[in-house]
Parts: C-alpha cells; sequence; structure tokens
C-alpha cells in the first residue's frame, strides 16, 4: 500500500472513533455545538479524503452524511434515537470499507449498493426544509398547504421510484472467500462448538491456506494452540479426533524438523516417509500429513508443548509404533539426530 494509502486508513480510522465518540455523546447528554461541530467535520474531512483517492461510493454516503450533519446543526433536524443510530450505521458501513481497503487497496465491490442505500436511509431521516417545513409554532399557514401537499406527493413518487429501481438492480455478489474465526479467545485444549466459531468473508489474497471455511469441520475439535477473538481456524490449529476422523486406529503425532525448507514441502493429505538422520533409516512409511505448522509461528511447540528452541514440524497419523520410534529419535540426546521428510509422488 502506498504512503497515501496509508495515511488514508489511519485518519479515516480516527475519524470514524471521533465522529462515533461524538453521536454518543449527543444521544446521552442531548445536542452540544462542540459534539454537532466534531461530527460534522468527520463527515467532511472523510469525504475530502475518499475523493482524494478516487473512492466515489465513500464520497456519496459521506455528502449525504454531512448533509444530515449540517441540518442537525442548523436546527433544520432533531438528532432522535432513529437519526442517531442511523448515523452510527453509516460510520459502521465505512468501518467496514477501510478495513477492505487496507487489505485490498479498493472498496469491496459492493460497495456501490451499500452507499446508495445507505445515501436513501440517511436521507429518510433528513428533516424536510424550505417552503414545505413548518414554523416553530407546528402550524403552517393556509397558503403553505398547497406547497406542503407537492412536496409530500414528491417525496412519495421519489421513494416509489426507488423501489422500483432497486427491485431490479442485481444482488450485490458476496465479497471474499468464507474463513471460519474464532468469536472470542480461546485458551488450547479448548474443545470446539459451534458457538465458538463464526464465518466471515476474506479477500483470497489474505486467507491463510490451511484456514477452514466449513465450521462443521471444526466442531467437537480440540485447540492445540490458543486462538485469538476474530483469527481464523486452521488445521495446525487442531488436534485430536478432529485431525483423525476416518483414520480409526492411528495417532496423531507431531514430528519436529531440523529443515524448514522440509516442511515448505509438503501439505496437509500428502503422503511422506520420515527418515531419521543421519542414519537414513526409514521411521516411518506412507504416513498422511494431517496439518504443517503455520510459516510464521516458528514451529512454536507445534502442536505440543517442550522446553527449549523450537522447530517447524508437521502433524502425521501414524500407528502408535511409529509414533514410538518418531519420539526415540526427536527425543534422543545425541547430537545431530532428526528427522527429515521424503513427499510421496501422487
Amino acid at each position: 500500500m502506498s504512503a497515501l494509502g496509508e495515511q488514508f486508513v489511519s485518519e479515516a480510522r480516527e475519524l470514524v472513533a471521533q465522529a462515533t465518540d461524538a453521536l454518543l455523546g449527543i444521544e446521552r447528554d442531548g445536542v452540544s455545538a462542540g459534539l454537532v461541530d466534531q461530527v460534522l467535520r468527520a463527515f467532511h474531512t472523510l469525504k475530502g479524503s475518499a475523493g482524494l483517492l478516487d473512492l466515489p461510493a465513500m464520497v456519496l454516503a459521506m455528502h449525504v452524511a454531512e448533509d444530515l450533519a449540517t441540518s442537525i446543526q442548523g436546527g433544520g433536524t432533531s438528532p432522535t434515537p432513529p437519526v442517531i443510530t442511523q448515523m452510527l450505521a453509516c460510520l459502521d458501513l465505512v468501518a467496514g470499507w477501510i478495513d477492505a481497503f487496507e487489505s485490498g487497496g479498493d472498496l469491496p465491490p459492493s460497495a456501490g449498493y451499500e452507499a446508495r442505500e445507505m445515501s436513501e436511509a440517511l436521507r429518510g431521516v433528513l428533516a424536510p426544509s424550505g417552503p414545505a417545513a413548518a414554523p416553530q409554532g407546528g402550524v403552517l399557514p393556509g397558503h403553505q398547504l398547497p406547497e406542503l401537499r407537492r412536496a409530500v406527493a414528491a417525496a412519495l413518487a421519489g421513494v416509489a421510484a426507488w423501489l422500483v429501481v432497486s427491485a431490479v438492480l442485481p444482488t450485490p455478489p458476496p465479497v471474499g472467500v468464507p474463513v471460519v474465526v474464532s468469536v472470542r479467545d480461546l485458551p488450547a485444549g479448548h474443545r470446539l462448538s459451534a458457538s465458538d466459531l463464526r464465518v466471515d468473508r476474506w479477500p483470497n489474497r489474505v486467507r491463510p491456506a490451511s484456514a477452514l471455511q466449513d465450521p462443521a469441520r471444526a466442531v467437537d475439535a480440540t485447540l492445540g494452540a490458543g486462538l485469538g477473538a476474530g483469527e481464523p481456524v486452521t488445521a495446525s490449529r487442531l488436534r485430536g479426533p478432529g485431525l483423525l476422523t476416518g483414520l480409526p486406529g492411528l495417532v496423531a503425532a507431531h514430528v519436529p524438523l531440523t529443515d524448514p525448507g522440509a516442511a515448505a514441502l509438503v501439505h496437509a493429505g500428502d503422503r511422506v516417509d520420515l527418515i531419521a538422520a543421519p542414519a537414513g533409516t526409514v521411521v516411518g512409511s506412507d504416513v498422511v500429513v494431517l496439518a504443517v505448522d503455520p510459516a510464521d509461528s516458528g514451529g512454536a511447540a507445534g502442536l505440543v508443548g517442550g522446553a527449549g528452541p523450537a522447530r517447524p514440524g508437521v502433524v502425521v497419523a501414524v500407528t502408535p509404533a511409529v509414533a514410538a520410534r518418531v519420539a526415540a529419535v526427536t527425543g534422543s540426546d545425541l547430537a545431530g539426530t532428526s528427522v527429515t521428510l521424503a513427499l510421496r509422488g501422487p
């Protein structure tokens, strides 16, 4: 991302936070000129920044939001709970756009649809102005009643036209690919349930290769390492029965590897031979790789704890006898003993 893009993301998030705080203050304590000015400045600056980066959907939403804030400032619109709620919803939408811009350098493909819908919703809570607006006494003079009727009729016609257009607009396509993530911080050893998980959509370019897409694959599995709220659930984070489904009689064994390049060669589902070095003895033949330690984890104890320097590794499905042979090699006190992998062909 360019330096301008990084600056936009940082400042936009700060502006969204400032406007949100100000709106919550208005909702809690009532209108004050300072809070309304803060909201107005935030919307105005967000609109200008979006225009500078050629983000027309965001410009549209911020333009209508700025009009609404201006109307509140001038007394034309009262900041009732529905008005505040709609403005907060607009800020939530913008916050999501900022996240998408940070991840992919642009707003999501659905932003145009979302901006038009948000603009209509904001206009829906914007009080009418001009000749059709009632004076402070709340009673219109007789000569203004026809004008009010014409304004109401025009507004209803506009709403009807928008409904017709909306009915023929295509449904915006889903953005990104499904990724199973944790809804809360979870410790190592936790047995996952459906309530621990949700499915988000991530840009494919930032989705971890081993991230699960179907939460059913993780339910009843046990975490081998802690998982933070919002983190993707990957195959290498799971251990226990969830990894061994359909493999009766086998156990899951973590094999630490001296050579990080060996772990980079394989993926879950590959079949490998386990070879003890330097003897060159095959300790496990044609075993299935269940998971690979994440590349950025430094092999942080894989799926089991342990003292000493962490090494990258893989989790394999083996018989108890092979697991014992692997443990004898990797747990040996002899310097230079280790296990390496030989990838089998399809």
